[in-house]
């Protein structure tokens, strides 16, 4: 992704000087409200005095050392913000004497042992305090220059030899091997440091080669866990700092050199739409949504991408971004550019026309309002979701998962054969596949194996139906038993209170759910959800029961 596209940004990195790139780029992003916000924060660390790092607070480990160290980066971020939003030098001098304090401390390291060692390249803590005045030096360094030359030089010299310059003798450090443990984030701050403060123009072009090499290396399209969402959060994480690093490339060329143009990068941006249309989790109603993510952080991400679903899914999931722990200053920051345009963006489900990840077992596809996907299950132990369904209809949620903390068969949509439900989830699936045609998209999967052997299953295929001349789901089950069934009963969860018709039918929002055999259909409550059941009579051995979805 980034290595691919060196020789270009050699030739047009803009060099590193204070308010250089992004200025304008603020100006468009922001509204009022957050310029608002930003002057509140302002005032209040303005109010404030500076922290000290008292010895006996060290000597004992006590956390009030530490404290005061993050105290002093929040409100000098929090000024900083604030002066380049007004840009009346009301909020300078306090600036200087909190960059004066940060660059007086002793380590940048988290140092939680007495030996106050500074180890930078083992350190977030110490990315994150060079990433910060790196913004403090780009966004106010030209006011922070007319006071005195000496503070600015100061405080590059500073990050230079604390941070930039450990990391220029090294070809790769261990940390950076590793994918995962915030590496891509370490990678951004490093990057951060390099493009806004470093001036050194040979040891930033060969330092700012090495970051995106690494990051090349440590690039993996799919999360390991495969399609379902379990691991959505390093998803968020690792897309964000590589959205942001090609953020910055771009001003730092002078929008020359597009790094989000790259395929790789597309389809690791893309993947949590993929996600979400496979699984229920992002909108469970079951308590806290899980996997936890951003709003606005998912909206960048798109925005980087220029991929309208991911943003639609971002807008989605609503606000929080102010409130959430551990958001790096660089995360915050290019957050910003996109502000204005999250806060105006229609909050609505994401479409993929066709989805097929074999790997993960996931297939899915949109036709004429409805969106269905069939899902191998998740791999989380002790889920029963094998071929899981999740199917929506202008983007309200007809079928889907109830989530978190409702791991049995019973919460998903799963048959039961004489009282047996599925006993697993991932391993359970096979044959997840996907037929797309001009007249009609079938989604494939085969959920015997994850009944128990007592159940009797050969095969129990699931087959979804969809068409773009038609607005309708059909939902045919298969199934091949070793030996005739007392009672099977066929179940799909819904989060939407579903009501009888006269006909006998069952009405889910705006969509009505019938059999084609004219089998009765019960309704059953559940925590939070229903089930439309459906019981079969006289089971036997095999049969084919079809059943539809028609949209109004």
């Amino acid at each position: 992704m980034f290595s691919s596209a060196l020789n270009d940004i050699l030739f047009t990195l803009v060099p590193a000087r204070p308010n250089s790139i992004i200025r304008s780029d603020f100006a468009r992003g922001m509204d009022q409200s957050l310029i608002n916000d930003y002057q509140r924060a302002a005032e209040k660390a303005l109010s404030r005095a500076v922290p000290t790092l008292l010895a006996s607070d060290w000597l004992n480990r006590a956390d009030a050392y530490f404290a005061a160290r993050v105290e002093r980066r929040e409100m000098l971020f929090a000024l900083t913000m604030g002066e380049f939003v007004t840009g009346n030098g009301r909020y300078i001098d306090k600036i200087i004497d909190l960059a004066w304090a940060i660059t007086e401390e002793v380590t940048w390291a988290e140092a939680k042992d007495i030996a106050l060692i500074d180890v930078p390249e083992e350190d977030n803590f110490a990315f994150e305090t060079a990433s910060l005045l790196s913004w403090v030096w780009h966004l106010c360094g030209s006011a922070i220059g007319r006071k005195s030359k000496y503070i600015l030089n100061r405080i590059e010299d500073s990050v230079s030899l604390r941070i930039l310059a450990p990391f220029a003798r090294q070809e790769a450090p261990d940390w950076t091997k590793k994918r995962g443990e915030r590496t891509f984030e370490r990678l951004l701050k490093l990057l951060t440091a390099y493009l806004l403060i470093d001036t050194r123009d040979k040891r930033r072009w060969v330092s700012i080669r090495r970051i995106f090499i690494l990051m090349d290396s440590l690039i993996k399209e799919f999360p390991a866990d495969g399609v379902h969402p379990v691991n959505m959060e390093a998803w968020q994480r690792d897309l964000s700092a590589l959205s942001d690093a090609a953020q910055l490339t771009l001003f730092a060329t002078d929008n020359r050199v597009d790094l989000s143009n790259d395929k790789k990068y597309l389809r690791m941006a893309d993947y949590a739409v993929s996600a979400h249309m496979g699984n229920g989790l992002f909108v469970n109603p079951d308590g806290a949504p899980a996997p936890v993510l951003l709003g606005e952080t998912v909206f960048k991400i798109g925005h980087v991408a220029k991929n309208s679903s991911l943003q639609r899914l971002g807008a989605m999931l609503g606000k929080g971004q102010e409130d959430a722990p551990g958001l790096s200053v660089t995360d915050k920051v290019m957050t910003t550019l996109i502000h204005k345009n999250y806060l105006s963006a229609s909050p609505r489900c994401p479409i993929r026309k066709r989805v097929s990840l074999p790997i993960g077992k996931l297939v899915a596809a949109h036709e004429n309002g409805f969106q269905a996907a069939l899902t191998g299950g998740s791999r989380i132990s002790g889920h029963e979701d094998a071929c899981n369904l999740f199917i929506t209809y202008q983007g309200e949620i007809v079928f889907f998962d109830l989530g978190a903390g409702k791991s049995r068969a019973m919460y998903h949509s799963c048959p039961m054969i004489n009282g047996i439900l599925p006993e697993k989830g991932f391993s359970g699936a096979t044959d997840v596949e996907a037929q797309f045609e001009d007249a009609y998209t079938y989604l494939f999967g085969n959920l015997a194996s994850a009944f128990p052997e007592t159940a009797g299953v050969t095969s129990w295929q699931r087959t979804v139906m969809l068409s773009p001349y038609e607005k309708r789901v059909r939902l045919v089950e298969s199934y091949d038993l070793a030996s005739p069934a007392e009672s099977i009963v066929i179940r799909y969860v819904t989060p939407i209170r579903p009501q009888k018709t006269p006909a006998g039918n069952i009405l889910i929002g705006s969509v009505v759910f019938s059999s084609e055999a004219g089998l009765p259909i019960s309704i059953t409550p559940l925590e939070n959800a229903w089930a439309i059941e459906i019981n079969v009579e006289n089971p036997g051995m095999r049969q084919t029961l079809a059943f539809v979805l028609e949209g109004e």
